[in-house]
């Protein structure tokens, strides 16, 4: 009598242990689903933000390299005594803008935010995230250095209200003006290179967003 009452008190114990980690196990499953479905829909929302940041992206990198090339033809001319100065002056509207990309990374750093796993996905957003970054940073170098260097150091060399009519030739031919636009070129070069980087992130995160989407 005592083993039966024994017996089935190990049988009751046995059955709750059971059923507590179905229950678990089930909670567990189910934690895990959710998690999953907030991932897909983190790398859903980032794919449209990611498509339009390649085409910031795309369209900065054709504009600098047209500026770079632009500006040291400039730099030729301007070492050349013999250069007039209305060809100059007409290389010199070449430069006379700027513009920069707007990246966005709300979702880039929403995802990050949410994971804490270490994947390759995970790791190569990080990436893109620290070059969206650095890019930000210099590009916000760079529209000072440009803003201040060129702009504003030809302020009363170059009337820009009249067609870039040259009203100091001398300050425009001078060794300080050729030194600016050596390093504005510098941080144009620099900012081209980032710009690759961020492609070839871009393009990886994408690759790797596409095989986490399928599974």
């Amino acid at each position: 009598m005592f083993l039966k009452t024994i017996l089935k008190y190990v049988a009751e114990l046995i059955i709750v242990v059971v059923g507590v980690s179905i229950a678990f196990q089930l909670n567990v499953w189910n934690d895990t689903r959710k998690n999953k479905e907030v991932e897909h829909q983190l790398l859903q929302n980032f794919v449209p933000e990611n498509t339009l940041n390649q085409t910031e992206l795309d369209s900065s990198l054709t504009n600098l390299k047209a500026t770079l090339i632009a500006e040291l033809e400039l730099l030729d001319m301007l070492n050349n005594s013999d250069t007039s100065i209305d060809s100059i002056r007409i290389k010199m509207s070449v430069l006379y803008t700027i513009s920069w990309p707007d990246f966005s990374t709300t979702h880039l750093e929403n995802y990050l935010n949410f994971t804490s796993v270490p994947t390759p996905l995970k790791e190569e957003m990080l990436t893109l995230n620290g070059l969206t970054s650095s890019a930000k940073d210099l590009i916000k170098s760079y529209v000072n250095q440009k803003q201040q260097k060129y702009f504003d150091f030809l302020s009363d060399a170059v009337d820009m209200t009249s067609g870039l009519t040259v009203v100091n030739e001398d300050k425009l031919r001078g060794v300080q003006f050729r030194n600016n636009v050596m390093i504005i070129s510098a941080y144009e070069d620099a900012l081209i290179k980032t710009y690759h980087q961020m492609d070839s992130s871009q393009q990886s995160v994408m690759r790797l967003i596409t095989e986490e989407l399928s599974n």
